[in-house]
């Protein structure tokens, strides 16, 4: 049985939350984080969507992503300094 901490941080707009947040943190551009967060709205992980690109794309834990478990945020691997 779910808590409600644990739906409140699958909803959709916790979601677009942690997308936008990832999307800033990486400086990524606008349009890839707002396609992105397009995707969540139809809630699909089909391979071909959307959310699933960025995802793979950019090595996102769907545990973080979906659940907002800060373990699995840890273990994602950050991009390495170009400065």
């Amino acid at each position: 049985m779910q808590n409600a901490l644990d739906v409140a941080a699958s909803t959709s707009a916790a979601i677009q939350r942690r997308i936008y947040l990832f999307g800033r943190e990486r400086c990524l551009p606008a349009d890839e984080i707002d396609h992105a967060v397009k995707g969540v709205a139809d809630r699909t992980l089909a391979e071909g969507g959307p959310l699933m690109k960025f995802v793979i794309a950019h090595d996102i834990s769907l545990d973080w992503l979906i659940r907002g478990d800060l373990r699995a945020l840890k273990r994602m691997r950050r991009p390495s300094a170009t400065w």
